[in-house]
Formats: structure tokens, sequence, C-alpha cells
């Protein structure tokens, strides 16, 4: 028996002087290095980097799991192993069992079985068995034994005489005593931080048969810090050698540490003062939101690489790195960051197990509405978009109440039917292989468009899940007999689906690596940065079911680990990820929780501000300043675009100009412009990248809109033709919105909307009162104004504003004329708003504009500007209801135009005007107290400017405060209330 111990001060360390120490010159033997599962592709480097390359073909990096099954093999040790997958089965199976004689426990779902799971896993590797259980466990945590003890018991007998990981290991060690299958083979254990009971006489049984066991361990170079690290495997490999007559080699890492990490080892969590000159090697940076310190941190890697760095000497660990993992990818991709994220995806959540979990959840529930949704609107499922749209045009409740709207017209609905027939296992395998065959084609194109994006993590990922399904396919045929719903199927699909986690490799040699700071890898590396470093180490005061109290019963072996000991781990990792900075370590924090709280610094960086004497910076003051003179800090600072143009949707667009996207003829509507001072991102999203909302054809009050001015217009028409107003009374116009109703919904094309409402009728009657309502309105202020209307719908084309290049178009509703006086009418369905102050917010220019172009080209005088209320729900009343709302111009020729009341009764009822009792002049809202000239060439001004940051690709979010509420396109444009809005700088 030959034991030899490598100690470093870390793990990799450690690891890596264990390495150097292989001799692969000699062919006759074989180099086996056994590593935890996370760490094999990181110790596939180091063998890469530290051995000689003419020899690698005799050295292995390999798991303990494979490395048993393979010697079993070799020995001719025929056996029925389980998978994962199986055991988290028969724990499933075990929890159905004997669910009804719990004590404590109730009977949960899929985290609950991977909890019990864990822990049988635990209790064996232990050396604990179910009878043991029962006999020691007393005090508050009997009935939890009790009940764990069931479960053991039953997942033992389900076993029958198949092994699962643990016992095919106590196997292996069993067999290998006496075996030769180790003969000329050295064994090498790196990166384990402890072993269990089981590991231990694994360890004992291939140091009696391999020619050498070597075992790489960390030791504490001060007293300081010492209580951090893990002094089992030192203590006990040395006691288990003794036992066996064996002497135990260490050999002590004598690699050269730069003065910065000796100290981070030396004082991190250490009773001892430890003082280090930084030289710039702890940087502390505080920032208010994720998204600052990601772009900072962005900035900070694009100053690294232009100061002469590469990316891929730069890693990034990340506290929580799910939460923000869209995050960085969004902000890396617009500062063109090569990068890879090392994150994985369970099964479920894939492509395929997503299309899958459709299919049975549209039967299970029902074909409820939203499932039924999801299926249809899935690309692997289905093409056409009508079955959606008629599954929203109506809202039904209960269920089946959406099936018969794909009994006939989805092509996929016979896979839905049986499913629904389904009751057993083998036929529900034969399903879901036949909805993979259908999608197959369609899901190999998906692959191969994200391979052209450049994504390639995804599709690899995803490329993975087949054969993962077909293999969870045959693991329930193997172990379910006998009947069989979709509902209990689907539950145990899916729990063997959650329980693989699918994940891949980089692909390119220079990018930043990104990873969890808890679970990914780290290679020494020149650049560590750490993200939300307040939240580390991420330690718990709950081990899940059992506490540290529960566990510490009379057993014959202590159950291990102990939430004392993991959490003792999890610190040791944050230290060994903080030693693996070379050069620079960068922590990036945020001061200020969700609460709005201020967060306490944790130990690890008290201990690094006081090593390296460091005070922390606001990432503000140093990524996002435009006040320093210091070159360094205004490369650091500088903003991803500057200027108006954004160079990144320039390079998308493949255009010159964007001014040319939004204005492809050279022209703008007067409406563009008011959305472009609502927000000009808002407005380059509609009317240059023309996003769109999917359309759901369904009655809304926007063709109540369109109804009223189609409506209108025809009766306008009649009105011009016939010069006649006497003859326009109620039963009149009750026959002429008979004669046209046809033919004002179909060209506005409302007559299948119309169709689909289950209340046709009713909703006809209401539109046919209420458009009676809106004409009788109509009719009543012709019959009462001197203004006639001259112009219905009329079109100004390319109207020239100042010295803008681009033209503008618009369409006014009516242009009446009195005299020499012109007004411009608009039927507005919505609310009006106050018209002077969105006129300086430029959301209230189209009137204004217009009637400055009519008056022109007509040669007329300004006579006013109204919105005429068109909206369904009018009320008359004392205080509101006017017909007209805005304003003519202060002159009383004009005014007495408007409405004959206002001279003869001294008010009008259309708008809100009177005559002064004291002095006869005119007042109320509708007399405007400004030159309505200076308004129209104030609208004119600002218009010209708005065409000018148009034409020059202005779309940055810039928006009034009140265009924020319900924007359709607040997840593009990032914008935060924190930013400030735009504000009223004057009044009119």
């Amino acid at each position: 028996m030959k034991l030899k111990l490598y100690q470093g001060a870390t793990l990799i360390d450690a690891t890596e002087a264990m390495i150097k120490s292989i001799d692969n010159s000699d062919q006759s033997f074989m180099h086996v290095i056994i590593v935890p599962d996370r760490f094999s592709l990181q110790c596939e480097k180091l063998v890469l980097q530290l051995l000689p390359q003419k020899a690698l073909f005799n050295v292995r990096v390999v798991t303990l799991t494979r490395f048993s099954v393979e010697l079993l093999s070799q020995m001719g040790v025929k056996i029925d192993v389980l998978s994962s997958g199986e055991t988290l089965l028969l724990t499933a199976k075990a929890i159905d069992n004997v669910a009804k004689d719990f004590k404590s426990f109730r009977k949960g779902g899929i985290d609950f079985c991977h909890e019990i799971n864990k822990l049988i896993s635990q209790f064996k590797s232990s050396g604990v068995d179910p009878e043991e259980l029962m006999q020691n466990a007393n005090g508050i945590a009997k009935n939890k034994y009790h009940d764990l003890a069931l479960i053991y018991t039953e997942y033992q007998a389900l076993l029958g005489g198949k092994l699962d990981a643990i016992s095919r290991l106590s196997l292996l060690n069993d067999k290998l005593l006496g075996s030769k299958v180790l003969k000329d083979t050295k064994i090498y254990f790196a990166q384990f931080d402890a072993f269990t009971k089981v590991g231990y006489e694994s360890i004992k049984a291939f140091a009696k048969c391999a020619d050498e066991v070597n075992i790489s361990f960390s030791s504490a170079l001060s007293l300081g810090n010492d209580y951090i690290y893990e002094k089992d495997i030192q203590q006990k490999v040395t006691k288990l050698a003794i036992e066996n007559g064996a002497m135990v080699e260490v050999v002590k890492d004598s690699t050269q540490m730069s003065p910065q990490k000796e100290a981070v080892v030396k004082g991190l969590y250490s009773y001892e003062r430890i003082k280090c000159d930084n030289k710039g090697f702890f940087n502390l940076y505080s920032c208010q939101s994720n998204n600052e310190m990601i772009e900072a941190v962005a900035k900070l890697i694009r100053y690294r690489v232009y100061s002469g760095d590469k990316y891929k000497n730069i890693q990034i660990a990340v506290a929580g790195l799910s939460k923000v993992e869209s995050q960085i990818e969004n902000i890396f991709n617009d500062y063109d960051i090569p990068f890879y994220i090392d994150s994985s995806v369970t099964a479920d959540n894939s492509i395929l197990g997503n299309l899958l979990q459709m299919y049975f959840q549209t039967v299970i529930m029902g074909y409820s509405y939203d499932k039924l949704v999801d299926l249809l609107a899935n690309p692997l499922a289905n093409e056409d978009s009508y079955l959606i749209e008629k599954c929203q045009h109506m809202a039904i409740e209960g269920k089946f109440a959406y099936k018969k709207y794909i009994e006939k017209d989805f092509k996929n609905a016979d896979i839905l039917v049986r499913i629904e027939k389904c009751d057993n296992t083998k036929e529900f395998g034969e399903i879901v292989k036949e909805i993979l065959n259908r999608s197959n084609e369609k899901y190999c194109n998906i692959l191969e468009q994200l391979e052209c994006r450049q994504e390639l993590k995804i599709k690899n990922i995803n490329a993975q899940v087949g054969d993962i399904i077909f293999e969870t396919i045959a693991l329930i045929e193997k172990e379910y007999a006998g009947k069989i719903n979709a509902s209990e199927y689907f539950k145990i699909f899916t729990l063997l689906l959650s329980f693989r986690q699918v994940s891949t490799v980089p692909t390119f040699v220079d990018g930043v690596f990104v990873g969890d700071a808890t679970e990914s890898c780290f290679g020494q590396v020149d650049s560590l940065i750490v993200l939300n470093g307040e939240n580390l180490p991420v330690v718990s005061n709950d081990n899940g079911l059992l506490s540290d109290e529960d566990l510490n019963c009379n057993f014959s072996n202590p159950i291990e680990p102990t939430i004392r000991m993991l959490n003792r781990r999890k610190r040791f990792r944050l230290f060994s990820l903080l030693t693996q900075a070379k050069n620079r370590l960068f922590v990036f924090t945020q001061k200020i929780d969700d609460e709005g709280k201020r967060k306490e610094s944790p130990t690890y960086i008290k201990n690094l501000c006081q090593i390296f004497n460091v005070e922390e910076l606001r990432a503000g003051n140093v990524f996002f300043s435009n006040k320093s003179d210091d070159i360094s800090l205004k490369l650091l600072s500088a903003p991803l675009n500057s200027g108006r143009t954004s160079e990144t949707v320039d390079r998308i667009c493949n255009i010159d100009n964007l001014g040319q996207l939004v204005c492809r003829n050279g022209s703008a509507r007067v409406t563009q412009i008011e959305q472009y001072f609502s927000c000009p991102f808002k407005h380059f999203a509609t009317y240059g990248l023309k996003l769109k909302e999917f359309e759901i054809k369904k009655f809304d009050p926007r063709d109540i809109g369109n109804i009223c001015h189609k409506g209108a217009e025809l009766l306008h028409a009649q009105i011009i033709k016939d010069k006649d107003l006497s003859r326009y009374e109620r039963e009149s116009l009750e026959q002429f919105i008979d004669d046209n109703f046809d033919k004002i919904i179909n060209e506005e094309g409302l007559s299948e909307k119309i169709e689909e409402v289950v209340e046709r009728d009713s909703l006809i009657v209401f539109i046919k009162k209420h458009m009676l309502q809106f004409f009788e309105n109509i009719i009543k202020e012709l019959k009462s104004t001197l203004f006639v209307p001259n112009k219905i719908e009329y079109k100004f084309g390319s109207a020239s504003v100042g010295n803008s290049k681009i033209t503008l178009i618009g369409k006014a509703d009516r242009i009446d004329i009195a005299g020499d006086y012109l007004r411009v009418i608009d039927y507005k369905t919505g609310s009006t708003g106050n018209i002077l102050k969105e006129l300086m917010y430029g959301q209230k220019l189209q009137l204004f504009l217009y009637q400055k172009f009519a008056t022109e080209k007509f040669k007329k005088r300004f006579g006013g500007i109204f919105y005429f209320d068109a909206k369904f729900d009018y009320i008359k009343s004392e205080k509101e209801g006017y017909i007209l709302k805005g304003f003519a111009p202060n002159e009383d020729e004009a005014i007495r135009l408007i409405d004959r009341a206002i001279e003869e009764e001294g008010k009008s009822d259309l708008v809100y005007i009177y005559k002064s009792k004291k002095d006869g002049s005119f007042k109320g809202s509708g007399v405007c107290k400004q030159d309505m000239k200076m308004l129209s060439n104030y609208a004119e001004k600002i218009t010209e400017k708005a065409l000018d940051e148009i034409n020059e690709g202005y779309i940055q979010p810039k928006p009034h405060e009140n265009s924020c509420r319900g924007c359709k396109y607040a997840s593009l444009c990032w914008h935060e209330s924190a930013k400030g809005f735009r504000k009223l700088e004057k009044k009119v």
C-alpha cells in the first residue's frame, strides 16, 4: 500500500502540484485522475498544460462513478446498475407506497422527492441502515426518522438485486480486494474537499491493489484561518494507512506565490492582521442596480482589453448567476464582448421538453384557453395562426370549451386524442416519439438557425435533449407496468427530465468565462471579477428536512455532512475562488437591498479592505463619469454610443441613416411627430422597426372610433350634396344608418369581428343607437353654426416645414369655412386632455399644423380648432358635455360664427363660450387667450426640430412622464424612472 498526499494552501494549488508530479514517460503505467463531475473539463485542461504533450494517452481523467462501472465490467461482474434517474423513480415509488403511514411528512412534489433521494444517499454513504434510524432516533426528530425509515426500507425493497451508486461503490470495494485489475495503475484523487465513509473504503481498496494512490488536499499557511480548512482527509487517510501497516508521504507545494495572493491566503477569514501593498490588485466598487453593475463590468473589460489583456484571461464569478444571466448577455452583446456563460438547463426546460409539456398539459387541463394557445403558438406544433386567433376571438370558460377549435383544423389533433385515451406507458412512449418525429424537421431548422446566429451554446444544449427523452421513455417503460393515465405519466416524465442537467463547454478560445460563484469551477486567471459580492458566501441555517440537532443522534456512524460542515465548505470554496486571481481582483457589490435597506459588508470584503488598505468606490463615479481629466478614467467611463446615432442599431439594420428608415419616402405623418415627442425610442420602434403586437381579432373601442369617422364622412358627403339640413331629423338619420351600416362595416373590415361576437345582434343595435346619437350631434352643430363643411377627410400632401428635409403628410377630418374664416375639426373618440399643455410637449400638434397649412392654402384667417366629441359614452350635463372642445381666436366676428346662440342667448351649447353681462366681451375656455397664429408657428417650429432630430437618427429613450405607462416597448428601451423624464420648462 503506497499513499501520497499533496498539500497546498488551496485545493487547486495542491492539484496542480500533484499533476506536475506525474511521470508519464513510462508507457507501461496508466495514470487515472479521479475528479468530481464539475471539475472534469478543468482537470483535462490542466493535464494538457502541465504534462509533456507526447504521452498523454496513458493519462486519463474520469469520475469515480464511471470508473467504478468500468472496473466492475473488467472484473466480469455482471450487475444491474441503476442510473440516477432510476434511483429517483424508486424514491418516488417508495414515497407513494408508504405515504399513508407518515407521522411527520406530507407527500410533496418534485423538490421533496429530490430531497429524500439525497438523504437516502447520505444515510447509505454514512453506513446507516433503516433499522438504525428507527432505533436511535428520539426527541422532536423521532417522527421524521420514522417516516424516513419507512421510505428508506421501501426503497431498499424496491431495489431488489439492483445497485444504486453507493451500493455499486461498496460492491467494487469488496471485489477489488485480491483483484489485479489495477495492476500497473496509479490513482490520483483531485479536487475533493471531503470523502464519505464509503469513499474512504474506496481509497483503502485502491491503495491495496493499485501501484500508488495520490490525493491532493489543502492545509492552512497560517493558524489565523486554520479553522476554515477541512482536516478530515489528512487525518483519516493517515489513520487508514496506520491501520494497514503503511506509511503516508506528504508532499508540500513549493510554488512561489505573489505577495498579494499570499496575503489573501493568510489573511482571509483570519484572526491575524495581515497587511500588504495593494499595487492595484484589489478593487471594490458599489453599484445601485444590476444594470449599472453589469455595464460597469463591461466597461472594465473593454478597458482591460484596450490595455493589452485578453478576454480569455478574465473570469467573472456571479453570486446568483441565473437571476442576471439575461442582463449579462444583453449588455455584453451590446459591448461586443465575446463570452461564455457556464450555466445549464434541466431537460424539461429545453425546447423539446417544453413542447412535450404543452401537449400533455393541454389534455390534462381540459383544453383550457391558456394551455391550448401556448401549444398552438409553439412553432414545432403549429403553423396556422388562424387557430390562435379563433381561440382569442371568444371568451369561453369551462373545460373542453376550446376543443372544438382544433378537432378539424389542427393537424396534430390526433395526438391530443391519443394522449386523452391512452392508459399504458408503452403507448405513451410511442406518442412522445411520434411528437418528436413530426417536429423533427422544424426542430433541425431551429438548431441550424441558432448556429447561424452564433448561439452555439443554446444549440448544443438542446441538441442533447433528444437522447435524454428517449432514455426517459425507456426507463419509464422498464419501471412502470399496468394502467396509468396521462396525468400520472406526465408527472413521472417531468420528474425525470427535471433531474437531468444539460450543459455544454465553451466553443471558442478568446472569450470571457462567466460562472456561478458557488457552482462553477474557476481556474487561476489574471483578472477575476466577482459580481453581487455582498451575497457571498451562500451559507444556510437550514439543511432541509433534518437539522444539525436532528442529525446528532446516537448512530454507529455519524451522518455527514452537517450544516456546520457544509457552511465551512462554502466559506472555503469562496476562499479558494478569491485566491485564483493572479494580478487583479475586482469585487462589485450592491449596498441597498430590494427593501431599500443598507446591507452590511460580509466578512471577506472587510478582510480584503483591511489587508490592502482599500476603500469602496462608487461605480457611478468611475464608470459613468464625464468630468474627469484623467485619460484612463475617460476611457473607463466612455459611453457605448456617442452622438445621436446608435451604432449597434445601424449595424443591425445595415443602413447609413436611421432617418431614412423612419421616413422612407422623405415624409412623415403628423401623428409620427406627436409620438416622437412622447418618446423618441417609442417612435423609432413603431415607425422604424415597425414592431407590432400580435393583433387579436376582437371587436374593441378602436373599431368604434373607426365607425364614427367613416359614418361622419358619408353623412357629410350626403349633406354637401343635398345642401338642405332640414330633412335630417331622427327618422331620416335612422334610415341613413340602416342604408349605410353594412357599407361602413365592410369598408372598415369589421364584418368578421362582429360575426365572431356571441351577442352579434345586440352589438349591432348598440352601435346603431349610438351612431344615431353621434349623427344627431353633428346635425345639431351644423344647424347652429355659420361655418359650412368645405373639405371632408382632406389630405395634406408633402407640406414643407421650415428648412427641414422631411415633409409632412396628414389628413384633416373636416375643414369648415365661413366668410374669411377657416376652422379645423377632428372627431375624437378618446380624451382630449389639456390642449395647450400638450402642445408644449409636442403631443397635440395636428390641429395647429392643419390650421396653418389650410389657411395658407385657401387664403383664409384663423377661425379656430376643435375636437368634436365622438365618444359613444357621451352624456350631456350641466358642466360637461359640450360637443366641441378647443378654442376660437379672440375675435368677436369669428366667435359669432361658431354658434348663433352666443349672440342671441348670450352663451353656446356647443362650446364653452359665453357673453359677459358686465362688458359684453366673450369669455370661457373656448376663447383662445393667446395669438393662434403664434401657437401654430410654435407647433411648426418644434415640428421642424423634431424632423431634424429624426433625420439625424436620434432614438434615445427620453419619454414624457405619462408615456411609459402601459408602453409595449418598455422591455426594449431599459429606461428607468431614476433617469428622469422630459419636463415642461416653460408655460404657454
